[in-house]
């Protein structure tokens, strides 16, 4: 869709979240206590394919530029649960959204990226809800939201 066709697109802001590093815990840099992005420049990367989200993942790649490097991505995973899948059985290293470091945590360490840039917000995009999918909005914006979005 392009931008001068998306003109009764909503989007309705509902969180923020940050990138960070995911190593699996057999690897040497997941032993470290500190990791700076830069470290993983020579390490295979797995990633969320571009098709299937775009700005995530040129942002990866943006991060990744501005640490000096560019990414040696060896494989592309469909689902972020299947990206640190891949990095728990050390296939390679990833750069994932922080909300997912509670997954496989035994087998994952997870380390923070402190460039600016890692921030992102997350959007509900709608047109025209049905009732159902207002309610839906609703619900997760918080229920004193719910009768704005409904009345659209």
């Amino acid at each position: 869709m392009r931008r001068d066709d998306a003109q009764d697109v909503e989007l309705k802001h509902f969180d923020s979240d940050r990138l960070c590093m995911a190593i699996s815990r057999d690897h040497p840099l997941g032993r470290q206590d500190s990791v700076q992005l830069s470290d993983l420049s020579e390490e295979p990367f797995i990633l969320w394919p571009m098709l299937e989200g775009r700005g995530f993942h040129l942002q990866v790649i943006r991060l990744c530029a501005n640490a000096g490097f560019v990414p040696r991505v060896e494989q592309e995973a469909y689902g972020m649960h299947a990206v640190l899948s891949l990095v728990a059985v050390g296939f390679g290293v990833s750069v994932v959204p922080e909300s997912m470091s509670g997954f496989r945590d035994d087998r994952i360490t997870y380390r923070p990226i402190s460039d600016s840039g890692s921030e992102f917000d997350l959007f509900f995009v709608y047109r025209d809800p049905s009732p159902s999918a207002a309610s839906f909005v609703g619900h997760a914006l918080g229920q004193e939201r719910l009768a704005a979005i409904e009345s659209q």
